[in-house]
């Protein structure tokens, strides 16, 4: 392109930002207390459903929703209970509701009087995402270290208070990496499936339970090598089991003393990573995650020849199948962040669906503010959600708002006023929202952007926007048919950030590089310096995360440029994260002034925002804070731990506020502490 290789012959500066120093240079402060929200906005999921008709207890990230049921066309939310550490499923025994998982402790609620829930405390003990209650006692898989040792945690429920006293634990003699399969419980045994690490094959371990308080491992059984497997039921010798890709469906086992006969098995490409089943009247029910159905069922009455019955899909961007409840034939669904269905299965091959609550959720992954309004993305699915945050101690959600469909990795959004521009990684055309009524956008302007848009920046008239493959457009919002016009600049190396001011813009790249651009005639941006990246680093496929962030001084003389070595996995290569100060001001293109590097736990999302004495840098679960003072000689001041549960992924600052996005943890704020 003639005005790409033009611009060649003013690139300036040779400097890495990404040259290597040791984190003792760094001056590192210790961490500091831990920093607690003043204010949040939930985006959440629902992640499994109890029922005790007439009512029904969702369990969302930290919340537990009572719903009146009765009227499944009609459903309505009549109490809330929040409580501390989230937890992935629960289990509904008497009067108590159990809830287990992410690493927590079994938590535990009073449901006696459903409209007034009352959390009674938690046991010792964590788990993976395995519990079953049979009568008085609960059997929990315990996991620790890295592959972790699974062990089975024997607790007894107190008849009083409900409340799990461990009596012992018992060592399964096997180590997994991640998710460790399933559990379920038969005839006085529990069937625990297990994938071992570093084998080539699942299996699963039987326990028996008839002597309740002291359960033996009875036997092991291996399955075919070559099939993976997510959940298991049993109903007599004969094993249902969620078989996992390329293979999404169902298998039937028969199972033997040390070997599982495989019986029957039925797959489908519409189906992705099945979660739950549960097998009712020679018919297995089962949630999947994927974009396809998200609950089917599949006639096992030969089990030689199981068939796919039944499919449905819930009409929500955001839904899935997580969880399960069958009580009095009726069927309740947990829809992760979209709407939780209701079937009447009384022909179980042929479920029904007669109602929904209708929950809203997501997946918080960037942020962009106004003076009022926060937009907040998703990178994991396509749409965005306004929050109006004039209050930073209580974010008011105003609206979510869907896109075009879904795209495999997500959308972007910049604000300038009341018009905010989002656009996704995939082939759907960008729009133009006028957000002047924060209730209802209203879309100003729609159109084709040449290639899937990785990150954008709004003018008063033009877009700018950095391209996944590696280019930048500028373009006319009065006259945005661009279907056919080509990238304006193109570079070696994917953008993956860039932050705009006037007719400045500073981009940077995934090797670590920036380039920074003039677009004083918006249609023929100039290339005005450059500083050049490592060409040996990692080159990350477009949906891989932004390692290299940036940030501009409130006068545009500075740039602060975050860069992360990630390698294919998406983890730290060395545990060392690098802050580069750079003058963007001068007239003979940009120089790195000085940098700092630091050592940090895993994350794979590093946000930046910076002003002429400070930056501050988002990292996990922590906030690092740098003295840029003197811009050669960047100082950690201060490192915040962030009490969160999950990583953040984007970050805004306004007003001494820090507004952090961490996926299902939603929305976050914290007040800024006074520097020392």
């Amino acid at each position: 392109m003639d005005r790409w290789l033009h611009s060649l012959s003013l690139v300036t500066g040779s400097a890495l930002l990404i040259a290597h120093s040791s984190p003792a240079a760094a001056q590192e402060a210790s961490t500091s207390d831990e920093l607690v929200p003043i204010g949040r906005g939930r985006i959440s999921a629902v992640y499994d459903i109890d029922v005790a008709p007439p009512y029904a207890f969702a369990l969302e990230r930290e919340l537990l929703h009572v719903l009146d049921v009765r009227d499944p066309s009609n459903v309505r939310e009549v109490a809330q209970l929040p409580f501390d550490g989230p937890r992935v499923r629960s289990v509904l025994k008497g009067s108590y509701l159990y809830l287990y998982g992410f690493g927590e402790p079994i938590g535990v609620i009073d449901v006696s009087t459903p409209t007034e829930p009352r959390w009674l405390g938690e046991a010792p003990g964590s788990a993976s995402v395995g519990m079953e209650i049979v009568g008085q006692m609960a059997y929990l898989i315990h996991n620790s270290g890295a592959p972790e040792t699974l062990k089975l945690g024997v607790f007894e429920l107190d008849a009083a208070t409900g409340l799990p006293r461990e009596i012992l634990s018992l060592d399964l003699g096997v180590r997994v990496h991640g998710e460790y399969g399933g559990i379920t419980h038969e005839d006085g045994k529990l069937y625990i499936l297990v994938r071992p690490a570093n084998a080539p094959r699942n299996e699963i371990i039987v326990v028996s339970v008839v002597q309740p308080r002291a359960p033996n491992i009875e036997r092991r059984v291996a399955l075919p090598d070559s099939m993976a497997f997510n959940d298991i039921a049993v109903r007599g010798d004969t094993g249902y089991l969620l078989t996992r890709p390329p293979r999404d469906g169902l298998a039937v086992f028969q199972l033997g003393p040390s070997q599982a006969v495989l019986l029957g098995s039925v797959s489908d490409t519409t189906l992705w990573f099945g979660i739950d089943l549960i097998v009712h009247d020679r018919v297995v029910y089962a949630t999947f995650k994927g974009s396809g159905p998200h609950l089917v069922a599949f006639d096992v009455a030969d089990p030689r020849h199981p068939r796919l019955v039944y499919s449905y899909a819930i009409d929500d961007q955001y839904a899935a199948g997580l969880g399960m409840s069958l009580v009095d034939n009726r069927l309740y669904v947990s829809g992760d962040g979209g709407p939780a269905p209701i079937f009447d299965i009384s022909d179980p091959r042929a479920p029904q669906f007669i109602g929904q609550w209708q929950f809203e959720g997501g997946w918080a992954s960037d942020i962009v503010l106004n003076d009022q309004l926060a937009v907040i993305t998703n990178r994991w699915g396509s749409g965005i959600l306004l929050y109006d945050v004039t209050d930073p101690t209580a974010p008011k959600r105003l609206v979510r708002r869907l896109g075009p469909g879904l795209p495999l990795y997500g959308t972007r959004a910049a604000v300038l006023g009341s018009r905010v521009l989002v656009t996704y990684r995939d082939s759907f055309p960008a729009e133009v929202l006028d957000v002047s009524s924060l209730t209802a956008p209203r879309v100003t302007t729609r159109f084709r952007t040449p290639e899937g848009v990785e990150v954008s920046a709004l003018t008063p008239t033009h877009a700018v926007l950095g391209y996944s493959s590696g280019g930048l457009g500028v373009i006319d919002l009065a006259n945005p048919s661009i279907t056919e016009s080509p990238v304006d600049l193109e570079f070696e190396t994917r953008v993956t950030d860039l932050a705009l001011h006037g007719d400045l813009v500073v981009i940077v790249h995934a090797d670590g590089g920036l380039t920074r651009v003039d677009i004083g005639d918006p249609a023929h941006p100039v290339v005005t310096g450059r500083i050049r990246g490592d060409s040996t680093a990692y080159s990350f496929p477009d949906w891989q995360p932004r390692s290299t962030r940036v940030a501009l001084s409130p006068d545009a003389q500075m740039a602060f440029v975050v860069y992360a070595d990630l390698g294919p996995d998406e983890r730290l290569r060395n545990g060392l994260v690098r802050l580069t100060t750079v003058d963007v001001g001068a007239s003979d293109g940009p120089r790195v002034l000085g940098s700092v590097t630091f050592e940090c736990d895993d994350a794979d999302q590093f946000p930046v925002w910076g002003s002429t004495e400070e930056v501050l840098v988002g990292v996990g679960t922590e906030l690092i804070r740098i003295d840029v003072t003197d811009a050669r000689r960047p100082v950690v001041i201060a490192r915040y731990r962030l009490k969160q549960t999950m990583a953040l992924e984007g970050m805004a600052v306004q007003r001494g506020h820090v507004f952090v996005t961490a996926a299902e943890d939603g929305l976050l704020v914290y007040k800024l502490p006074p520097r020392r």
